[in-house]
């Protein structure tokens, strides 16, 4: 999981899902593809920003 999410852009998350050839990866790659593309770039971009607050 933290390989798979730990990467810096939605496109490598994707490229590294489907390496995975997993269960777990097919369905988180189901549940990326469900989502609006928008709203997980904001989201991608606040996690890294959120860890460097107290």
């Amino acid at each position: 999981m933290d390989w798979a999410f730990g990467a810096p852009t939605l496109g490598e998350i994707e490229k590294r899902l489907r390496h995975l050839d997993t269960p777990w990866a097919a369905a988180s790659l189901v549940a990326l593809e469900s989502a609006s593309l928008q709203s997980l770039e904001i989201t991608h971009a606040l996690l890294p920003w959120g860890r460097q607050r107290t």
